[in-house]
């Protein structure tokens, strides 16, 4: 059902414009039922127009909230190994951080950490999948000093170590590979 939130100022308007419906209501004139829908027919243009302007201006923040977003996969794509910190981002957009995470919980409903979070652990579950790579260079390929804080890191958002996943993707792989040969 369409909302519309008017200010003081428009409440006003609007209750002078609904007290002059009553009153015509009340009182028997020529042409009154005329002069009702034309009362009722401003009153319908004064909020549609109200309305209209509230969702064109939602609108025009959707849409320059997903160009931000865009901007900001951008960055993490090309930053991430580098810089794991929402502020970066943030600066690089020329907004606060606390905007940035507005913007990113508003369209996607995730927190900027978390964008940043997913495209590490898709990039690392990527080279686990690459037997050739041991977990210490894994993590350095990713920005991690320590692999102890990769590991962690893995863990925390996976919910098992980076060997673990490791297994399990070489076990489920090898497996199909048997059933398709």
């Amino acid at each position: 059902v369409p909302m519309v939130l008017l200010s003081e100022h428009q409440t006003e308007k609007m209750e002078k414009e609904f007290s002059a419906l009553f009153n015509e209501t009340t009182q028997i004139q020529l042409y009154r039922k005329q002069k009702i829908v034309q009362l009722m027919d401003g009153i319908y243009i004064d909020l549609a127009r109200i309305y209209l302007s509230e969702t064109q201006t939602k609108q025009a923040v959707k849409t320059n909230y997903s160009q931000q977003i865009k901007m900001l996969e951008n960055h993490i794509n090309r930053h991430y190994k580098l810089q794991k910190s929402p502020s970066f981002y943030a600066e690089q957009m020329h907004v606060s951080t606390k905007h940035l995470n507005r913007i990113v919980n508003e369209s996607i409903g995730k927190t900027t950490s978390t964008l940043i979070s997913e495209r590490i652990l898709l990039e690392a579950k990527r080279y686990l999948c690459n037997p050739s790579m041991n977990i210490a260079e894994i993590a350095a390929e990713l920005g991690f000093e320590d692999s102890a804080y990769f590991s962690r890191f893995f863990r925390k958002n996976e919910g098992m170590r980076p060997t673990e996943f490791r297994s399990k993707y070489i076990t489920v792989s090898s497996k199909h590979a048997v059933e398709n040969e």
